[in-house]
């Protein structure tokens, strides 16, 4: 993952307010097109494109086609006002690092964003972690059928909308949890936030639900209207005061692993055991400990004194959100031939202080920014208890 520096702008504030919710005839989707068209860029996942492309066309949109929202690389982006990241028909793919961060600097420059349910989903399972900081709201669980929809506020996005409709059948949607700064626009009568919006430089818009799923054809009216009125919020210019979130990237190096005897017999002869080193780095999202980074490595050993040597390191951009948690885990096991045995490891928790400004770990009072570590060492034994002539040394860093 590139390391860069980068500060998302989020707007505070109220959003503005117009429109009515209440409106139970509502008309086909329309929008106030500028002389010139707003142009639209579609990241396609193989399900929705086809619909949500025609009526945006119809309404007036520039709409052009960004192609397989996996495949999205960053480019094209110069004269575009807002993006569709369609992520609800397959969710067996990541995007492209490059391509989540030309979105991130999009956003936070100015342009808009949509969004459906599998992106939060894929975000909550340890992908799409460059833009986790874009989106609304946290995932936190999924269900599918008939649900009510009812608008909480007036605003341009539920404009001309009825109080309440119904979503069709087969429809796939996410429990979310709106985020700090967020403000929910309509809310599902099973899911909670259906609809969600903040503003970070430029708006988002995020929808639980993943649209067509295993072929349904589930559009309605309604729904075309919430998403035109959607992509209409998302693309006009956006106003109002802003305060900065930036990332940090937290980097966990093992390093000059050296193992003499593996325990599994006697020096200078005996069975073969591999040695498996791991090291992860998680992150806290939505009160669960998610896996964001991990590197693995076999080291095979013998008995005959020969000494090994290793390095070995995983690293993870995560926002610099006040109470935002990463753990960083260093663990082994031996494969001994009787099979894997599990032996030890340790692990560091730091929080974000945002008072202090730094990454702080409270057991041995370690704040950790772009210019102190945090070291720690691992002294290895065979699964037996016995001790190895062996010791890994490892060290968290921010940068």
């Amino acid at each position: 993952m590139k390391a860069r520096n980068l500060l998302i702008l989020i707007t505070i504030g109220i959003l503005p307010l117009a429109g009515c919710g209440g409106d139970d005839n509502p008309a086909a989707p329309t929008v106030g097109v500028p002389e010139t068209p707003r142009a639209i860029m579609v990241l396609s996942d193989g399900g929705n494109e086809g619909h949500i492309s025609t009526i945006l066309a119809d309404a007036g949109f520039d709409v052009r086609d960004g192609g397989p929202f996996q495949e999205f690389d960053g480019s094209g982006l110069d004269s575009i006002d807002a993006v569709v990241l369609l992520a609800g028909y397959d969710y067996a793919h990541d995007m492209i690092d490059d391509g989540e961060w030309a979105l991130t600097e999009f956003v936070t420059g100015g342009g808009g964003l949509f969004t459906t349910e599998w992106l939060t989903l894929r975000i909550r399972g340890g992908d799409n972690q460059i833009i986790q900081g874009l989106v609304p709201v946290i995932y936190d669980g999924s269900g599918g059928g008939y649900e009510e929809y009812t608008v909480m506020v007036d605003h341009p996005v539920t404009d001309g909308l009825p109080e309440t409709f119904m979503i069709p059948d087969a429809n796939e949607y996410g429990y979310l949890e709106l985020k700090d700064g967020a403000t929910e626009l309509i809310r599902g009568s099973a899911t909670g936030p259906a609809l969600s919006t903040w503003t970070l430089g430029g708006h988002v818009v995020t929808w639980n639900a993943t649209g067509v799923y295993g072929g349904e054809d589930v559009w309605s009216d309604e729904l075309d209207r919430m998403i035109v009125n959607a992509v209409d919020f998302i693309s006009a210019p956006r106003t109002g005061p802003t305060i900065d979130l930036a990332y940090d990237t937290i980097l966990l190096e093992a390093r000059k692993i050296t193992i003499y005897n593996d325990g599994d017999g006697p020096p200078g002869g005996g069975s073969e055991g591999d040695f498996y080193i791991t090291v992860r780095i998680a992150a806290d999202i939505g009160g669960e400990e998610i896996e964001l980074a991990r590197q693995d490595q076999v080291l095979v050993q013998g008995n005959d004194g020969t000494v090994r040597f290793l390095d070995i390191d995983a690293e993870v951009r995560v926002p610099r959100i006040d109470g935002q948690r990463v753990v960083a885990r260093v663990s082994y096991y031996e494969n001994d031939p009787d099979g894997p045995q599990q032996s030890a490891g340790t692990g560091m928790e730091y929080v974000f202080d945002e008072a202090a400004g730094c990454w702080y770990r409270e057991v041995e009072d370690v704040c950790l920014d772009s210019e102190h570590y945090d070291y720690g060492d691992l002294f290895l034994e065979d699964y037996t208890g016995d001790p190895l002539s062996a010791k890994l040394g490892w060290r968290v860093s921010v940068r």
